[in-house]
């Protein structure tokens, strides 16, 4: 049997993940059927002592911390720059990298930041803390972030230009654990689950060996989550 506990607290901005197993992590498994990608473009980061900074074309993009707070700036084409507060990460998690694509399919580059999760469980290093700058209208931006098992790219279900983002998170269901996928997509900057629309979510059981193939559990399929977890948007 496997428990898990996430906690959160306002004076540390990481995740505590308890966890008593007799199981231990399995590779991430992808039940994608592949649809196509999307393609990034992969700018550093440069670090400084106080600091993250990126730029990339018509793009500035400037972290900072202060009172335990991630401070995101972004700048476009030297206009006035947007300001938002990120609450459950810290600078020195920051990635080295920055991935850019236009994920939303509006012809603007979106950005994507995986921040790296402390924490005392073998699962802790698969988690990232997961930061979109979403592009909304002609100039705005809005800011999604949430914690996330799922590294993959995100993809185009329908080919309609707008990527899908892929949520997984380890759930239990009468002494078993799974891995559950679901999908979202992005609807005038905001995140909207849309997995019952491609047959989602799906599960895969969560073994030792990291052999766990496909299940089905309706009663954790019908269940549709609102929103990933430790979800944050800001416009």
């Amino acid at each position: 049997m496997l428990s898990i506990t996430i906690k959160t607290s306002p004076g540390w901005h990481g995740i505590f993940i308890g966890i008593s197993l007799l199981l231990a992590a399995s590779p991430a498994y992808s039940l994608l059927a592949k649809p196509k990608p999307v393609r990034y473009e992969k700018v550093a980061l440069t670090r400084y002592q106080d600091s993250c900074v990126l730029r990339a074309s018509r793009l500035k993009i400037v972290i900072t911390e202060a009172s335990e707070e991630l401070f995101i700036t972004i700048s476009e084409n030297g206009q006035a720059p947007k300001r938002f507060v990120e609450r459950y990460s810290m600078l020195r998690f920051s990635p080295d990298s920055a991935l850019l694509a236009d994920i939303n399919g509006d012809d603007r580059q979106d950005i994507k930041l995986m921040f790296r999760v402390e924490g005392a469980s073998p699962l802790a290093a698969m988690v990232r803390r997961k930061l979109y700058l979403i592009s909304v209208g002609s100039t705005g931006y809005s800011k999604i972030s949430f914690m996330d098992f799922s590294h993959e790219p995100e993809y185009d279900f329908n080919d309609d230009g707008n990527f899908e983002i892929v949520g997984k998170e380890l759930v239990t269901y009468q002494d078993h654990s799974y891995w559950k996928y679901e999908l979202y997509s992005l609807s005038q900057g905001k995140l909207v689950n849309c997995s019952l629309r491609y047959g989602y979510p799906r599960l895969v059981r969560f073994l030792k060996n990291g052999k766990g193939g496909p299940a089905h559990v309706p009663a954790l399929i019908r269940k549709i989550s609102r929103e990933p977890r430790e979800f944050n948007q800001q416009f």
